[in-house]
């Protein structure tokens, strides 16, 4: 009987190790894609993008028409992958900036050039935010559609206020990675030339 117990609580170790396993695995799985998530957006839309417009170059070569709609949805895929792209960008620090400079900067200072950078995205975010809304309003009001869809024009230029916001939400998060780091002292050089994983390995730790 004890031969017995020894092995039934070795085998509901095993299974509690293996669950956490699997746990741990779809935990990293789905920060990962909350990290990416602009990044799998924009790559979405532009392959969209590249098959309509493949699609219309083919038909307008061999067929001599095109689809009707193709080059409507196409500006709307070109403005959520451009948008999209932005906010991974500025998450990633890759967007562009005087780099020269800041490295040859002490921490301190470092620091408080990354807050003027911060504060400058989030005001233009939330003004690009505030008149984008009422540009798509005015859409919605006069119920336009894309050509030959029944998609509203207004979703198109909604990429705006979400690509922005995620701007602002990625910022954020850098305050809070940053600072963090800069309380404990850390060189923050690291976030002036920062490769994308890195900067994912920081924020999801």
């Amino acid at each position: 009987m004890a031969t017995k117990d020894f092995e039934m609580e070795n085998f509901s170790d095993r299974i509690k190790s293996r669950a956490e396993d699997i746990w741990e695995d779809r935990r990293r799985l789905g920060a990962k894609f909350i990290g990416r998530f602009e990044y799998y957006g924009a790559v979405v839309a532009l392959v969209f993008y590249s098959a309509i417009l493949l699609t219309n170059i083919f038909m307008r070569t061999f067929v001599g028409s095109q689809i009707a709609w193709g080059q409507e949805v196409i500006l709307g895929l070109f403005t959520w992958s451009t948008w999209l792209g932005a906010a991974y960008v500025v998450k990633t620090h890759q967007h562009l900036r005087f780099t020269g400079l800041i490295t040859k900067l002490s921490n301190r200072w470092t620091y408080g050039v990354l807050w003027i950078e911060w504060l400058l995205w989030l005001v233009f975010s939330a003004v690009a935010v505030i008149f984008s809304v009422g540009v798509i309003r005015d859409y919605q009001a006069s119920n336009a559609v894309l050509t030959a869809t029944s998609i509203p024009t207004a979703f198109m230029f909604a990429s705006v206020p979400v690509g922005f916001s995620l701007i602002s939400l990625r910022v954020l998060e850098q305050i809070v990675v940053v600072t963090r780091d800069f309380r404990a002292g850390e060189d923050l050089n690291k976030y002036v030339e920062l490769h994308e994983d890195e900067m994912e390995d920081e924020t999801h730790d």
